[in-house]
């Protein structure tokens, strides 16, 4: 699978899904934003940017760094 929603996670950890590949839309969001203000400022910026992926299966998904990829703390970045 690509990306997480419940019922993928669930399907993870049933062992129905062998891994789920993820991106890290905060990242994404800053960079594009980083990005677009460089640009602005009349700075040389690349075409296009790798803002990564991780591979998330039922060994590395109790992690703390996954489990943030899997279920960001939208509390922390919208100040509810």
């Amino acid at each position: 699978g690509f990306d997480a929603s419940d019922k993928m996670i669930k399907g993870l950890k049933d062992g129905e899904i062998h891994a789920l590949i993820l991106q890290d839309p905060f990242n994404m969001g800053y960079l594009g934003v980083k990005t677009m203000i460089e640009h602005l400022d009349g700075k040389k910026v690349e075409a296009t940017m790798d803002t990564g992926s991780t591979v998330v299966d039922a060994k590395n998904m109790d992690k703390p760094e996954i489990q943030q990829l899997l279920k960001p703390d939208l509390d922390k970045w919208l100040g509810e």
